[in-house]
């Protein structure tokens, strides 16, 4: 692993790790001054829902990171678990892609590590080719192998 306070994409099956490596990633992160948001993606997700429909007016264009990137000097690491564990809509597909998309235009500010029980094909089937291309410029991607 290049940088602890760089992103990482972690995809195998489950029993490899992959939680436990986020979690310590996450740990490190804090040690290093960093803001750490550590969510399931569910949870992320129902977070996104009502954050869109919580606000007057709202077409989804806020992603309410800018809060966290608010902070002076501090940058925000987000750990995102269980990837896997969502049901992917248009909705999610926009929202997960302006989230990847802000790490990538703000590398300095946001940093994103997941991790998914899918392999890296999977992901791409289930995510598209956008999101996985977008993943890949903004983390270290690591294909776990054993499991239960």
């Amino acid at each position: 692993m290049s940088n602890p306070l760089d992103g990482y994409s972690m995809f195998g099956p489950t029993g490899t790790g992959k939680t436990l490596l986020l979690w310590a990633l996450a740990k490190e992160s804090c040690y290093a001054g960093q803001m750490v948001v550590f969510r399931k993606a569910f949870d992320l997700a129902l977070e996104m829902r009502e954050e869109e429909f919580s606000r007057p007016g709202s077409q989804g264009e806020s992603l309410g990171i800018e809060d966290l990137l608010d902070s002076p000097g501090a940058k925000v690491h987000l750990f995102i678990d269980e990837m896997d564990k969502i049901a992917v809509t248009d909705f999610i597909l926009r929202r997960f892609f302006q989230l990847f998309d802000a790490a990538y235009s703000m590398p300095k500010r946001l940093s994103i590590s997941i991790c998914s029980n899918l392999s890296i094909q999977e992901f791409t089937q289930v995510f598209g080719e956008a999101i996985r291309r977008r993943m890949e410029e903004i983390s270290d991607a690591i294909e776990m192998v054993g499991g239960d």
